[in-house]
């Protein structure tokens, strides 16, 4: 599982110069997953990523996607992620209001 890291975080989040940075980067890191996904034998492939950008004072995201391998897999595994992302917010909304994680599993039961 990898850590949290503020620290990181903060210090990607800082913004490209230009939208044409930003594309550029999204691009590159694209190139080198696929280079990955054929290294480590990885079939399927989904990713989602976003990059901001410096728009004269404003700050703007560019989003993307990049799907490899079997197209009729990729929903399935579009909305694994979201069920799993979900299932994560709710237990950090539980823990924030002090509900204990297992008592709602037991009431759905």
């Amino acid at each position: 599982m990898i850590e949290r890291d503020p620290k990181l975080y903060r210090r990607l989040s800082k913004p490209f110069k230009t939208p044409a940075d930003a594309e550029s980067a999204v691009s590159a890191f694209f190139t080198r997953v696929a280079k990955l996904r054929k290294s480590l034998k990885m079939p399927n492939v989904v990713l989602i990523v976003e990059a901001e950008y410096e728009d004269g004072e404003v700050e703007k995201t560019v989003a993307a996607h990049y799907l490899m391998g079997d197209s009729l897999r990729h929903e399935m595994m579009l909305a694994y992620s979201l069920g799993q992302s979900r299932a994560k917010r709710e237990d950090v909304m539980k823990a924030l209001m002090g509900c204990p994680l297992d008592e709602t599993k037991e009431q759905s039961a």
